[in-house]
């Protein structure tokens, strides 16, 4: 059966077109105000943050069978979380993906609008995590809070910013390592994942630590979830 796996985010979506099995992907990305091509599939399985941008999607998805990705479906993964219905489905289907593919006691980082550092021990238990703005929402809120901290672009620094936007973006790649960094102490993790759209720009700052990469993470889990119900 071929599956269609759609990751609706804050600013966009991505869309995964799933071969054979879970490694046969192509994937296509879309920003938010594009218009999405017509989508025919035999299984559609969906993770949205968003219910606007969800019902407009449906529209233009003709599916055998459609899914939406739930914690309360999951068998394999136990969600400590509360209320439960506040939890993402991207990060549902990160953690998913994350323990069916690379084991528990796993720390997964994704870098998205927001970037979520979440923790699933051995057991498959799921216990929530953090949640801190993305580097490109941080400079609009600065732009938009402040009269003269006005940074239009993000790189990454850690040495100390001899001007506004090297200021800016040293604070932005420091606050978002410590905050990596301090995870990683306090439960000294089997695996770290990254995934996400621009993880890799801090790829460079763990060279003494092994780094998983899956750009794709969210999709294969929304795949995993679909066999998953399949049965």
């Amino acid at each position: 059966m071929k599956i269609v796996a759609i990751d609706i985010g804050n600013s966009g979506l991505k869309i995964g077109f799933f071969g054979d099995d879970i490694n046969d992907l192509e994937v296509s990305c879309y920003k938010r105000g594009e218009n999405i091509p017509k989508i025919k599939a035999e299984l559609t399985v969906i993770s949205s943050v968003s219910d606007s941008l969800k019902d407009k999607i449906l529209e233009n998805i003709k599916s055998d069978k459609i899914f939406e990705i739930y914690p309360e479906n999951i068998s394999s993964v136990k969600f400590d979380y509360s209320p439960l219905s506040s939890l993402g489905r991207d990060r549902v289907a990160a953690a998913l993906g994350a323990f069916k593919l690379y084991g528990g006691d796993s720390i997964i980082v994704d870098f998205g609008t927001a970037i979520t550092v979440d923790y699933v021990n051995e057991k498959g238990e799921f216990w929530g995590g953090m949640i801190f703005p993305g580097p490109l929402t941080i400079l609009e809120c600065l732009a938009n809070k402040t009269e003269k901290v006005k940074v239009k672009e993000f790189y990454p620094q850690t040495e100390n910013g001899k001007n506004t936007i090297g200021s800016v973006n040293s604070a932005i790649t420091n606050a978002i390592l410590g905050m990596i960094e301090r995870k990683i102490r306090e439960h000294s993790p089997k695996h770290i994942i990254f995934t996400g759209g621009y993880y890799e720009d801090f790829i460079p700052f763990f060279k003494d630590i092994k780094i998983i990469q899956d750009k794709w993470l969210v999709l294969r889990g929304l795949y995993l979830y679909a066999k998953e119900r399949l049965g």
